[in-house]
């Protein structure tokens, strides 16, 4: 029951920590390069580098020519971050060099004989794939503006 409550009390922080999205001036913030998407009208999708921003409108340059779209018209503005690889592979780093550490170090603290580098294999292979698994389940698209 307390690891329930402690997890309901984490999410609960990271909700009240969601910065606003409903101000426009993130938007307006972009630099030019940036990789976006942009849910605008019936829900259409345009995807690209931000050519241009003001008070009144979004300029993004998709695969064709740039596409202006206004400011009442825009559903949702997210950035792209890094691709999934990339983060699967900075998680798999990490997660290995910290399994192969907290096994090497486990194994340390008992009385027992075992051959150290098949327990750091052994911890870098787990932590690896955990690490991993994390890079890629998160990041992604952020949202920096939603129509209120």
């Amino acid at each position: 029951m307390k690891f329930f409550t402690l997890v309901l009390f984490t999410l609960g922080i990271a909700a009240a920590a969601e910065p606003e999205v409903t101000t426009w001036d993130r938007v307006t913030a972009l630099r030019p390069g940036t990789k976006v998407e942009v849910i605008h009208g019936n829900l259409k999708r345009l995807q690209g580098q931000v050519v241009r921003t003001s008070a009144a409108d979004i300029t993004v340059q998709g695969s064709a020519t740039p596409e202006t779209v206004a400011k009442v018209d825009v559903v949702r503005v997210s950035t792209i971050e890094n691709s999934r690889k990339k983060r699967a592979l900075l998680g798999l780093a990490i997660g290995a060099a910290a399994g192969a550490a907290a096994f090497v170090v486990g194994a340390n603290a008992g009385d027992v004989d075992i051959r150290r580098d098949l327990i750091a294999g052994a911890g870098g292979a787990a932590g690896g794939g955990v690490g991993a698994l994390v890079g890629a389940a998160t990041g992604g698209p952020k949202t920096i503006y939603r129509r209120p």
